[in-house]
């Protein structure tokens, strides 16, 4: 498994947003979970065991993409939202010290943290909005929104939402929208591209980062299946 992406940092200082993370729970309980990654850094990568009993329900949540940040001479800089997971990801401010966080942490200026299913608002001049349990933030004028549940994040300015459950996120103005997690639905093997942060091709240029995965696989105690 891994989580959520953070959005790319635009070279001349608004911040992408943090990835969610991507959880997995048996029954009440959270038995693993991989963080998604800062302001321009990768989602965390995990592999883990842990036992099924009988009638038991899983449940899994897969991080969304953070939003890019977006800096305009204009004036109208933003941070990105942070992307929906088991915990958002922080939102994306316009100094240093305001990036997104993981796993819920404080946002930037003007922005808030992410709590479980929500993704946190990029701080900045104009907020980037990050996305809730099923649809990508709207980015507003400025900074793009954070994916929803397995969505990537919103590319750089323009009105550019993450991208809701599963989905890519939409290309701003001038930076790509981030990989949804539909991409490797049927993959085997987490690919590299999973839980990638936003690329960086330079001022004005940003994009969200790609949603998480999570690949599950079952082994019987008695090597037989009763159905």
């Amino acid at each position: 498994m891994v989580g959520g992406g953070g959005g790319a940092n635009d070279p001349n200082g608004a911040f992408g947003g943090g990835g969610g993370s991507t959880g997995i729970y048996v029954g009440n309980t959270l038995v693993a979970d991989a963080s998604g990654g800062a302001s321009g850094t990768n989602g965390q990568m995990l592999s883990a065991t842990f036992p099924l009993p009988p009638g038991s329900q899983l449940t899994a949540r897969v991080g969304g993409g953070g939003g890019a940040g977006y800096f305009y001479s204009g004036g109208l800089n933003g941070g990105g939202g942070g992307g929906s997971g088991d915990f958002g990801g922080g939102g994306g401010g316009t100094t240093a010290a305001d990036g997104g966080t993981t796993s819920g942490g404080a946002g930037g200026a003007g922005g808030t943290g992410g709590f479980s299913s929500q993704g946190g608002n990029g701080g900045g001049t104009v907020p980037g909005n990050g996305g809730s349990a099923g649809n990508g933030g709207n980015g507003l004028t400025a900074g793009g929104g954070g994916g929803g549940y397995g969505g990537g994040g919103g590319g750089a300015s323009a009105n550019a939402p993450g991208g809701s459950s599963g989905n890519d996120g939409p290309t701003g103005t001038s930076g790509p929208g981030g990989l949804g997690a539909s991409n490797w639905s049927s993959n085997a093997a987490l690919p590299a591209a999973a839980g990638q942060a936003g690329t960086n091709a330079g001022h004005g240029n940003t994009g969200g980062g790609n949603a998480g995965l999570l690949i599950l696989r079952y082994q019987s105690p008695t090597a037989s299946c009763p159905f």
